[in-house]
């Protein structure tokens, strides 16, 4: 099957950014942001911001911030050094920066995360590596979890009557 997109091959080198209507892939090397409204596929070396509709990640090294709506995939043979903010994260591979996502991560048994992950729900399989925070929100800020505890005032002062 023919890719429909913008192609970088292996041997290419952009210094620049690359902005896409369509899918991006990338095997070669990119000193640049990445924005396009498809998915983009990374395979090589970029260095810079990528944003996309998805994001897949296999046997890349990528320095620089990743935001999509929907599915982020660090696969394991790939290295990111940045935040990233997503509808869905899965994780098989090295991620050094923050997850933001309003929906789903995993982190796969190969995974290593050195940051914090704030998201709907987390599932961390057998083997995943991670330091930092989690903080799972149940599709709610977590702010707002705040108020399932408040207690009214009117119960704190009434001597523990009922």
């Amino acid at each position: 099957m023919e890719y429909q997109g913008l192609v970088i091959t292996p041997s290419m080198v952009i210094n620049g950014d690359i902005r896409s209507s369509g899918n991006v892939l990338v095997e070669g090397k990119v000193f640049g942001n990445i924005t396009c409204e498809g998915d983009a596929t990374i395979k090589n070396v970029i260095v810079g911001d990528i944003k996309a509709n998805s994001i897949t990640l296999n046997g890349s090294k990528v320095k620089g911030s990743i935001k999509t709506k929907g599915m982020t995939s660090i696969g394991d043979n790939s290295i990111v050094v940045g935040n990233v903010k997503a509808g869905d994260v899965v994780v098989c591979g090295k991620l050094q920066g923050n997850i933001n996502s309003k929906g789903n991560v995993s982190l796969e048994d190969t995974a290593l995360v050195v940051g914090d992950i704030n998201s709907s729900t987390v599932v961390s399989k057998s083997g995943a590596r991670m330091r930092g925070s989690v903080s799972v929100a149940g599709g709610n800020s977590p702010e707002s979890l705040d108020s399932e505890f408040k207690i009214p005032e009117e119960k704190l002062n009434d001597g523990g009557k009922q």
